[in-house]
């Protein structure tokens, strides 16, 4: 269904350097599928989100590559044709609805008007179908949902109407990008079962941004791991989870997990980090970009970048301890 191959961004923010963001990214995501994106904060997760539905800033000088949603390279299109995808057949939930959503509009009023800007049909049509998908969704307050404007709401709630807005119009695909950040462990519990009933009751594809494993886990089929505008290793998420093969990855999953007896990554007592920082967005990178932090650095590391490395498990990683 999404095919990118190649995607390179950079930016060039006025009097600074030039900033790579993202760099030869690879992956697709096939119908009724969940792919998540982890990587910490700055790696580029969100500039490679908000290039599928080309919103980048005005500061991106170069967008380069492929992206194909079905048989539509998107790269390609022009602005009107790029309205009648957005909402329709890809919608993007951001990190923060409170920015999301109109503070003078009620909620209902503001998720019809996705309807009525891709569909023929009146306000009142659209407002019942509005109602349906809450009501159809289980929201326990779907009444004061559809009635109150967005300040009046818990950011749980703010949280769900933004998903609503997402789904409304039934796309096929849906970029959640840090959707659960600011919510407390129980409303996120909850959004993350949303996510998952909505993925088999729709049979919606899902490209779910996270810095979090623990959270990935419960909603994704499978992981791409992301360093410094790359993506270092791809993976169904058991694999991930109890065989992490690059050593970011291990590190990554050592912050949050512990291995334990049975070979798998258990939630840890004891917090560690990964020694220094990643590179800065205007470094130049010569060799593997994980390379100074790496515990398993070796000669090949600091001469060239390593390739992706397509495993017999279909696994994919960049890493010269596989060949790369």
């Amino acid at each position: 269904m999404l095919q990118v191959r190649g995607l390179t961004v950079r930016y060039r923010p006025e009097g600074r350097a030039e900033v790579a963001a993202v760099n030869q990214v690879d992956f697709s995501i096939a119908s009724g599928e969940a792919v998540g994106l982890l990587g910490e904060s700055g790696c580029g997760k969100t500039t490679l989100a908000l290039s599928l539905l080309r919103l980048l800033p005005a500061t991106a000088c170069e967008v380069r590559g492929s992206i194909f949603f079905g048989k539509t390279e998107l790269l390609g299109l022009g602005e009107s044709e790029l309205r009648r995808l957005r909402g329709a057949k890809i919608s993007m939930i951001f990190q923060e609805p409170e920015i999301s959503l109109n503070p003078v509009m009620r909620v209902g009023e503001q998720i019809a008007e996705v309807i009525r800007a891709h569909h023929p049909k009146g306000r009142q049509q659209c407002l019942d179908e509005v109602r349906a998908l809450l009501d159809q969704l289980g929201f326990s307050d779907a009444h004061r949902i559809f009635n109150a404007y967005p300040h009046q709401l818990s950011g749980g709630q703010r949280q769900r109407a933004v998903i609503a807005q997402a789904i409304v119009c039934k796309p096929s695909l849906v970029i959640a990008d840090e959707p659960t950040t600011a919510l407390d462990p129980t409303v996120q519990s909850e959004i993350l079962a949303l996510f998952n009933d909505l993925k088999a009751r729709f049979q919606t594809a899902f490209l779910f941004i996270s810095h979090s494993p623990a959270i990935l886990a419960k909603v994704v089929d499978r992981i791409l791991v992301m360093y410094a505008g790359r993506i270092v290793e791809e993976a169904e998420t058991t694999q991930i989870l109890r065989h992490p093969l690059h050593p970011y990855t291990v590190g990554l999953l050592r912050c949050v997990f512990e291995l334990g007896d049975e070979g798998a990554f258990r939630p840890r007592r004891v917090l560690p980090s990964i020694p220094g920082n990643p590179p800065g967005p205007t470094d130049l990178i010569h060799g593997c970009p994980f390379e100074p932090r790496c515990p398993e650095r070796m000669e090949d590391c600091t001469a060239r970048e390593p390739r992706e490395v397509k495993l017999e498990d279909s696994r994919g990683v960049r890493c010269f301890k596989y060949g790369g």
